[in-house]
């Protein structure tokens, strides 16, 4: 395995989620958190609305496939600027803060495991 094939895919996945990010504020989403967890070469995006009502309108709307969408283009578009032949397998979460709160004692630690 060369050396451009072990580059920290974190850091294309926070760079690509900075600029979904900012991609989606013209919506003015009920975003409360989005977490990267990575292991072993795998990822998995948790993206936390602020109530679980949201959950069901950014689906039904197209909302969260559109965020998914844009942040598994954007490591495939940066694959030079960050010198990696690999993209990383990448799984998505969405969830809300209040079913952190309300079934994770508001730990997001709690949820993951």
């Amino acid at each position: 395995m060369s050396a451009a094939t072990t580059y920290p895919p974190y850091i294309a996945l926070e760079q690509a989620l900075v600029d979904v990010l900012e991609i989606m504020r013209p919506k003015q989403l009920r975003l409360n958190n989005v977490e990267i967890l990575g292991a072993n070469g795998h990822f998995c995006v948790g993206v936390f609305y602020a109530d679980d009502v949201d959950i069901h309108l950014y689906a039904r709307d197209g909302t969260s496939a559109e965020i998914q969408s844009r942040l598994a283009q954007c490591p495939r578009a940066s694959k030079l600027r960050f010198s990696f032949l690999e993209l990383p397998e990448i799984g998505f979460r969405f969830d809300s803060r209040e079913n952190v709160d309300k079934n994770y004692q508001g730990s997001y630690h709690l949820f993951w495991r």
